[in-house]
């Protein structure tokens, strides 16, 4: 697998799997704090690493 299609399935995790389940834990964080705690790591630890420059992160 190539670098460039290894990175843009990351990003396909990223954006499919972390954004609906980081938006799913900030809601559930009014009642469990933790829960959006857990939600801002997620979304933090499957951004790809990437040029500041490039708009993304």
């Amino acid at each position: 697998m190539t670098s460039r299609v290894r990175i843009e399935l990351m990003w396909l995790v990223h954006n499919l799997l972390a954004h609906p389940l980081s938006e799913i834990c900030h809601w559930l964080g009014y009642a469990l704090p933790p829960a959006r705690r857990f939600g801002h790591w997620l979304h933090d630890i499957t951004i790809p690493d990437h040029a500041d420059h490039d708009g993304r992160g």
